[in-house]
Order: C-alpha cells, then structure tokens, then sequence
C-alpha cells in the first residue's frame, strides 16, 4: 500500500519499498518450496531495478530538455 502512495506522487523511492516486499516474499517462498512463486518474485525483484533504470533516464531526458 505504501509503495502505491509513492508510485502516486511520483517518487522515484517506491522501487526501493517494491524491492524490500519483492525480497520479503521471495524469502518465503523459498523456503516453503512454491516454485511458481520464485519465479514471479525473481522477475518481481528484477523488474524493481529496471524500473529504477528506467525512470532515472525520462528524468535525465527532461532535464536535458529544460536546460
């Protein structure tokens, strides 16, 4: 829920919440074995630097066109 408040004002932070709960989860599918589970939770955790990636270079791209 806090991640959805910050994706809503538009902080770059979010990802690092989406990664804290991506990991958390990962963890305990791990260790109860739910193979399904891992595989979307990698993919969850992944995408969490993709994301920041992403994101970072649209705001270098508008800054670059302010200046």
């Amino acid at each position: 829920m806090f991640n959805l408040i910050l994706v809503d004002r538009g902080r770059l932070t979010n990802y690092l919440w989406g990664f804290i709960g991506c990991a958390t989860w990962l963890i305990v599918v791990i260790m109860n074995h739910l193979v399904g589970d891992i595989f979307a939770q990698i993919f969850y955790v992944t995408m969490q630097f993709v994301g920041v990636w992403v994101w970072q270079r649209q705001l270098d791209r508008q800054e670059k066109k302010r200046v």
